[in-house]
């Protein structure tokens, strides 16, 4: 049972305290949750399930009231393979009274963007701004760029960036967080599911990694967390202003430990003041634990 799902069951207990038990081939109910974020304003529990065999049960995005633990919303995303979906990410605007949910997946060139007041859900395109160095102009258009990572991702309002990359690749590419709202912020009602929005994001090559990394967070002075994954090693990234590609020295060194590092999967913070940086492991640590501290701020 993945992370993820261990994480859904806890919370997924009725007022009479019974287990609300998945049950495979069901697919009314999660199959296979990959990842969960939470909406702390309505207090809603977004789950993106992979689904089952991709046929039998489609990957969908199901919404809990934490309030009531009661299933408020669920939607298919019918077309997206869910044996590759990776990252949900909740974007809650409560003075404008929007949410959006961005999607992240192992296939390149694109973001999955779920509306939850509209129950519809959409791509957006990624365009390379400086392929090879070189600044393209026409980065606006629809097309896919298959090279652009996006199964993780990770958002830094203080900088007002999307930080792109996946668990495989080196390389590291930045949006304007600011670019990405505003896309998703003026949907025609003409807009169903599945489709591509007419317009692309522009995301920038920044430089590459350590290597190849786990779990993937932007704190809230801006410093984006992972876990170099070959040597158990957690590390914070300040990005540098200027278009200077990343480097090794731009790294701080958090914690390095196989024991306590074994296998993480995602790096949250807390909810109170947003200063304590957890890295949550898919199987217990030697302290028999999943979770780890891996800075204060």
């Amino acid at each position: 049972m993945s992370v993820a799902r261990q994480m859904l069951l806890s919370v997924s207990v009725t007022r009479s305290h019974k287990h609300n038990i998945s049950k495979l081939d069901d697919c009314r109910r999660v199959q296979s949750a990959v990842a969960v974020d939470l909406d702390k304003f309505r207090g809603h529990l977004y789950v993106l399930d992979s689904g089952y065999d991709n046929v039998k049960c489609q990957p969908k995005i199901i919404v809990y009231d934490l309030k009531t633990y009661k299933c408020i919303q669920s939607v298919e995303l019918g077309g997206l393979n869910g044996s590759g979906l990776a990252t949900l990410m909740v974007d809650a605007r409560p003075f404008k009274g929007e949410t959006k949910v961005y999607v992240g997946d192992a296939r390149g060139g694109h973001i999955t963007v779920f509306d939850p007041n509209r129950s519809v859900w959409y791509t957006v395109a990624l365009r390379i701004q400086n392929r090879s160095r070189a600044i393209i102009q026409n980065y606006y258009g629809p097309e896919v760029d298959q090279e652009v990572p996006a199964e993780c991702i990770a958002v830094s309002k203080r900088r007002s960036s999307v930080y792109l990359t996946s668990r495989r690749s080196h390389d590291l590419y930045t949006a304007s967080f600011k670019d990405l709202r505003n896309l998703t912020s003026y949907i025609t009602p003409s807009i169903k599911n599945g489709d591509v929005l007419p317009v692309g994001l522009r995301v920038r090559w920044e430089g590459v990694k350590l290597g190849v990394s786990g779990g993937f967070y932007a704190d809230i002075q801006g410093g984006l967390n992972y876990v170099f994954t070959r040597d158990f090693v957690a590390v914070r990234l300040s990005m540098m202003t200027g278009g200077v590609p990343v480097s090794a020295e731009d790294h701080q060194v958090l914690l390095q430990s196989h024991n306590l590092l074994p296998a993480v999967t995602k790096i949250f913070t807390d909810n109170m003041n947003y200063r304590h940086v957890w890295a949550l492991n898919a199987m217990p640590n030697s302290e028999n634990r999943h979770l780890v501290k891996i800075n204060t701020l």
